[in-house]
């Protein structure tokens, strides 16, 4: 797909699973099943997702997944695997992680930034060490201040390199982010100060969905996470997303969603339901 005068790919870093009620909240799961079902332990799958744009002199990266770093219980806990190193995901697009010139991390939950870094030989360095990772800086100082309600999904060793490594630069809110045709939304509902990349186009606008609607099951207003800080505020925050989605016709880009990778959507009365599906 071309979008802002990038060509943009999709890139699966990984499956994991993670609770069915725990992802549709107060969503009664006779309403969620239908959607994506869980297994007997009631998790449901869920997909590490992210775009790859090359364009403008630039080779960008959203979102890393989990990563393999952590232990062999942390990665049964979640399900984690067919997890793609740096290379291997690459490797399809004929680039090395050298080549990556940029990174932009939407918020600092595991399963987000989890491929950031890797371990060689003892020590944890960038994944990407020639690559600027844009993050914003309200999400940074909540994460390391250990003091949040989603503190267990800031992992240190998936971050902190970064910045030892002088790796970051960091954004303040939606204007301050130096990439052509690429804007941001920024939404507190779920993390403090999460970051969703909008690729600006006349035809093709991609929204990054992040964790603001992790699958298409997500995309009506009130089905949010049990996992949100602020669950009335990502109720407010989708509605004014999904009333401009609707009217400049965005589509959509799902990280978590397990079968659909993107789509567009449109009003029906009150509702917001999807139109089309697309994959990348």
């Amino acid at each position: 797909m071309i979008s802002g005068g990038y060509k943009i790919s999709s890139i699966e870093w990984g499956d994991f699973k993670l609770d069915g009620g725990a992802m549709f909240g107060v969503v009664p799961k006779n309403l969620w099943s239908q959607k994506i079902p869980s297994d007997e332990q009631n998790m449901i799958p869920m997909k590490a997702r992210g775009l790859f744009l090359e364009g403008h002199n630039r080779k960008i990266l959203i979102d890393l997944g989990t990563g393999s770093k952590d232990n062999d219980n942390f990665k049964k806990r979640f399900a984690i695997k067919n997890v793609k190193s740096p290379s291997e995901a690459l490797k399809t697009f004929g680039l090395s992680p050298e080549e990556i010139t940029d990174v932009i991390i939407t918020h600092l939950h595991f399963d987000h930034c989890g491929g950031s870094t890797i371990d060689f030989k003892g020590k944890t360095y960038p994944a990407f060490k020639n690559a600027k990772y844009h993050i914003q800086k309200k999400q940074w100082d909540n994460a390391i201040s250990g003091k949040s309600r989603d503190s267990a999904s800031f992992l240190t060793q998936n971050f902190l390199p970064l910045f030892e490594n002088g790796n970051i630069v960091f954004t303040d809110g939606e204007n301050d982010l130096d990439l052509k045709n690429i804007s941001l939304k920024i939404t507190s509902g779920h993390t403090f100060f999460q970051q969703h990349p909008l690729i600006e186009d006349n035809i093709n606008p991609v929204f990054y969905c992040g964790d603001i609607f992790p699958t298409s099951a997500h995309i009506s207003p009130k089905w949010v996470m049990a996992y949100d800080n602020h669950a009335e505020k990502s109720v407010e925050e989708k509605r004014q997303l999904l009333e401009q989605a609707v009217k400049e016709n965005w589509i959509m880009f799902f990280e978590h969603d397990p079968l659909i990778a993107a789509c567009r959507i449109e009003k029906k009365g009150r509702s917001f339901e999807i139109s089309e599906t697309l994959s990348f």
